[in-house]
């Protein structure tokens, strides 16, 4: 079954058994983030931004941050389309402790906004939950 947040104008589906976490704080307060986690500790997130963000700064800025924090990042940039939207951002793998991670980060213009989505797994789980992530990410941009 599917569990479904609503909120800022923003909704998506999401498996019921994955643990939401809102944490956009006040609506008037910057960007609102929001991610889902998988009980194995995988992750899709959302962080939505206003004007005047633009989209490929922003996932520019996203690999930036995961290669300060992850020494030997290897990322590579990607495109895709989802419900005719245009997403740019990077395919991105990692050590962390002993454990090889993908993840990746996607950005588009959606009308006035700005969305950043993120999903993060360990490599093992990340092409089994690859189609969970795309779920809830054409979920989020169907009827946009």
């Amino acid at each position: 079954m599917s569990a479904v947040y609503e909120n800022f104008g923003v909704s998506f589906m999401y498996p019921e058994n994955w643990q939401l976490a809102d944490e956009s704080g006040p609506q008037d307060a910057g960007p609102k983030t929001i991610s889902v986690h998988s009980p194995s500790g995988a992750f899709w997130s959302l962080q939505v931004c206003d004007p005047p963000a633009d989209p490929q700064s922003l996932a520019d800025q996203f690999k930036l941050t995961m290669a300060a924090e992850y020494e030997g990042l290897e990322a590579f940039a990607a495109a895709e389309e989802v419900a005719d939207l245009s997403l740019l951002g990077y395919d991105m793998d990692f050590y962390c402790l002993d454990f090889v991670i993908s993840a990746n980060v996607r950005a588009a213009r959606v009308g006035q906004r700005v969305y950043v989505i993120s999903c993060q797994a360990e490599t093992r789980e990340f092409d089994e939950l690859s189609p969970v992530f795309k779920a809830m990410t054409i979920s989020l941009l169907r009827e946009k």
